[in-house]
């Protein structure tokens, strides 16, 4: 069954997430953060980034507040440590999308996630 929805970097969906123990479990918002081009092909996954409604203050899980644009319906946080890999038919429905200030900060978090060192990969 496909999608009726192209998934974007930076959209805000409804994910059925079928963790187990600490992992986020159930129907919960996340983020896509998988480039838009490889989520336009036929692979059959894509790369989410949860969020939680539970803040706790800490950098690595930065806020949003809710917005009819982003489709949240309260101040979330981002959870940068429990980036996943799903199927892309576990994305339920699409309820917003980040604003281009948002995508911006998403992307340096990623480089901080993911420890890579632009000046490095810039400079050889």
């Amino acid at each position: 069954m496909q999608k009726t929805f192209p998934l974007m970097k930076g959209d805000i969906v409804m994910v059925h997430f079928p963790g187990k123990g600490p992992q986020k479990q159930g129907a919960r918002s996340a983020v896509i953060v998988q480039s838009s081009s490889i989520n336009l092909t036929l692979i059959q996954t894509t790369l989410v980034c949860p969020f939680t409604t539970v803040i706790r203050g800490l950098t690595s899980q930065p806020e949003l507040a809710h917005s009819t644009f982003n489709g949240l319906h309260q101040r979330s946080a981002l959870v940068y440590e429990q980036i996943a890999a799903i199927d892309k038919m576990a994305v339920q429905q699409k309820i917003g999308q980040l604003i281009s200030e948002q995508l911006v900060s998403l992307e340096e978090a990623l480089l901080i996630v993911f420890d890579i060192d632009v000046y490095s990969l810039l400079n050889g």
